[in-house]
């Protein structure tokens, strides 16, 4: 029994055994920081191996209230090389000081468990313990930097907002063990199948159920219409952990309700009570459209990347709408891509506000000419972010869009034809930061940065590019990972 539990949860135990290491090697400042950033990488890579070593150990399930299978394993990849990179960014940032890099080193490995949890949940109960916990982590992290008013503020209006959110769920939670005496994923699906969808109260009462819920992982998702807390959170918070909320946080929301939907609200269920597609339809146009339209006016980049992210959440959307296993792959390849490009795109802004000391598109003026090489780099990943081929992002929105015309029918080919408009529309406050790095003239000073960096942004870049021309290994990746939703 404990052999199992410990095979199970290996990854978790040991990214919590490597926190707690990391957590001494800093407090006790008898090391070189760069001795002791360099162990925390190597534990993180350890963590990777767990997490490919348990996803070749077959399905299992624990306590009935987790489920450790392949495609929890897939999101687990995703968590855990996106806190690899956020750390490499972490050392030596401008805005995490070296006293608060102990408990902020903690809290990444924290970051990857709960995140686990969270797909990892086959009972309602667990999920939203787990998703607690990833938000009391997030909200401790944006307000990390004491010193500045902005990232107090940040930290509270998240909370505000989550606190809401999760209230929301939780109501949602309730009513629904009301209805069906349990909280486990399956046997609420077997429930809400057998109740009498004629009944205009149960109906509605379901329905609300399912919106209250969904509102919960929404807000993990930055979506509508609880998408208002990501500007301040992203613009006041480190960017580092920034960038790690706007991919591994999204992606843990992207795998709960692809989990829910799959299992607790399967089609049949939607059929009934009010039509989950059309649901998830309508909130992906609102936060598609929102988030690109409020980005047009945005100067300061981390606030412009904030409504971007909350745009590709209602791309991601609008290919779960289809609840089909073509939509939920294309969710999940776009994840990938929407991995390497957004965390790319933080890590340039990243280095240029650690220069300059704030996140203004100013900072970018003229370095096409100051530094080729991040200027060039960058834009692969703003053409990335925009769905422009040759470049990996292209590759994931023509997957998104394929999964949603094969659906057929008026109701989605109007959700592709909206999702390529506000392709379009995006296009154009990318293109202002090129612009700005090469037509507008700025300081002439050469612009300089630390070679790590520069291979890291090099091989996301390479990664955008290649991945973009051959993304079949991608895909199969995605269908191998995907395939327990359609046993």
């Amino acid at each position: 029994m404990y052999e199992d539990l410990i095979m199970t949860f290996s990854p978790e135990i040991a990214a919590l055994i490597s926190g707690i290491i990391t957590l001494i090697f800093f407090s006790l400042k008898r090391y070189p920081f760069e001795i002791v950033s360099s162990l925390s990488i190597a534990l993180l890579g350890v963590v990777l191996l767990f997490v490919l070593l348990s996803g070749e150990s077959g399905d299992k399930t624990i306590f009935g209230l987790f489920i450790r299978d392949n495609f929890s394993t897939f999101f687990k990849l995703i968590f855990i090389v996106s806190i690899i990179l956020t750390f490499i960014l972490s050392v030596r940032a401008r805005e995490i000081p070296e006293s608060i890099t102990p408990e902020y080193s903690l809290m990444l490995f924290l970051f990857f468990v709960s995140a686990s949890f969270m797909v990892m949940a086959r009972n309602f109960l667990a999920l939203y313990v787990s998703m607690e916990i990833l938000s009391l982590i997030s909200y401790l992290c944006v307000s990390f930097d004491l010193n500045r008013i902005r990232s107090q503020e940040a930290g509270l209006k998240y909370a505000i907002f989550g606190a809401v959110a999760s209230a929301l769920m939780l109501f949602g939670i309730s009513y629904l063990y009301g209805i069906s005496g349990s909280l486990d994923y399956a046997d609420i699906s077997k429930s809400l199948l057998s109740l009498n969808q004629n009944n205009e109260p149960v109906f509605v009462l379901t329905l609300l159920i399912i919106l209250m819920i969904f509102g919960g992982l929404f807000f993990k998702l930055a979506a509508f219409p609880f998408y208002a807390w990501s500007p301040d959170a992203y613009q006041g918070g480190p960017t580092p952990f920034v960038a790690l909320l706007a991919v591994a946080s999204k992606s843990a929301g992207v795998g709960a309700l692809i989990r829910v939907i799959v299992t607790a609200f399967p089609l049949n269920v939607s059929e009934n009570f009010g039509s989950i597609p059309i649901i998830l339809g309508i909130v992906s146009i609102l936060t598609m459209t929102l988030g690109n339209l409020l980005a047009i006016n945005q100067n300061n980049l981390k606030r412009l990347l904030a409504y971007s992210s909350i745009a590709h959440a209602g791309y991601i959307i609008m290919a779960l709408s289809s609840v089909d296993i073509i939509g939920i792959q294309s969710a999940m390849f776009y994840l990938v891509s929407y991995l390497i490009m957004n965390l790319g795109a933080f890590y340039c802004v990243q280095i240029v506000s650690d220069r300059t000391g704030d996140e203004d598109i100013s900072n970018f003026y003229g370095m096409g000419s100051r530094n080729p090489y991040l200027a060039a780099i960058f834009t692969i990943f703003l053409l990335s972010l925009t769905g422009i081929p040759p470049f990996f992002g292209f590759a994931g929105k023509f997957y998104l869009f394929s999964a949603i015309i094969s659906k057929g029918g008026a109701f989605y080919y109007s959700l592709a034809i909206i999702g390529v408009l506000n392709s379009a529309i995006s296009l154009y406050y990318y293109a202002r930061i090129i612009k700005a790095m090469y037509l507008t003239d700025g300081s002439e000073e050469v612009f300089s940065f630390d070679v790590v960096r520069r291979y890291v942004i090099g091989i996301l870049g390479i990664c955008a590019v290649l991945f973009g021309v051959y993304f079949a290994p991608v895909l199969r990746l995605v269908e191998r990972f995907s395939n327990i939703l359609h046993p």
